[in-house]
């Protein structure tokens, strides 16, 4: 299993939102990038077993601070990926920068959803939105993503992941990853089995920052994560440079 990160295709979408008073555009390393998305379709091709991760930016175009949330919206939902991986998906939300990012990760459990972490972000400030969804078996979700300004829906962002199957190599397929526990307070157990000898294992918080990254003799590694903050992490299994499989972790002290 591997992330995808880039932006495959861009599909305009007629949404029921006023004027645009965000910007929202792909986040890379602490800033925003590339061409408005807003009230654009984002669509992901994936594998069967995949960890897609979608970064976006925010910036407040009001003129004013502003009281902001994110509202999530189902309109095509897999229910076999929320039974295989619980839960099959994560929102991040807060503002840039923020070097803990603590306490801003949170696992939607009805539709719609909304934030409960609501933040003021000033004139021009810019925030980080993650979302990110773990596919098991074939499918297609739609998702819709508001910026919500007070009860008013001021912009969105649509979401479409699609699986696809034979996009995996053989290679991947014979690999199996685990780890445990997830939680995890102290010790995490990382076991990657079907590689040909050592692999590369890298841990990341939700800014994108790498927080761990070691070369592994054998096929485990216990991390003593006990010091880490707590929030949502991604583990990465890495043979030669390139990305084998990920797994999304919570470190719970």
């Amino acid at each position: 299993m591997k992330k995808i990160y880039s932006l495959l295709s861009i599909a305009l979408l007629t949404a029921a939102v006023s004027t645009a008073q965000v910007d929202i555009k792909q986040y890379e390393t602490g800033s925003a990038s590339g061409p408005n998305l807003n009230g654009t379709t984002i669509t992901k091709v994936a594998s069967e077993d995949e960890l897609v991760v979608i970064d976006l930016a925010v910036i407040n175009k009001f003129g004013s601070d502003k009281l902001l949330r994110i509202t999530r919206d189902k309109f095509v939902d897999v229910p076999a990926w929320s039974i295989a991986h619980t839960p099959p998906e994560a929102i991040c939300w807060g503002p840039v920068p923020d070097p803990n990012f603590e306490g801003l990760c949170s696992q939607p459990n009805s539709d719609p959803w909304t934030t409960s972490n609501d933040f003021t972000l000033v004139n021009n400030g810019l925030a980080q939105l993650k979302f990110d969804i773990h596919t098991d078996g074939p499918g297609s979700i739609h998702y819709r993503l508001y910026i919500v300004d007070g009860s008013a829906k001021v912009d969105s962002v649509d979401v479409i992941v699609t699986t696809v199957l034979g996009i995996k190599d053989q290679k991947n397929e014979e690999i199996t990853m685990s780890i445990y526990p997830n939680p995890v307070s102290s010790l995490l157990s990382v076991t990657a089995q079907g590689l040909d000898g050592n692999f590369d294992l890298k841990m990341t918080d939700v800014l994108g920052k790498v927080v761990y990254n070691e070369s592994v003799v054998g096929a485990s590694k216990k991390v003593d994560v006990s010091d880490f903050k707590n929030g949502v992490y991604l583990v990465t299994v890495l043979e030669k440079g390139r990305v084998v499989q990920t797994r999304r972790v919570v470190i719970k002290h």
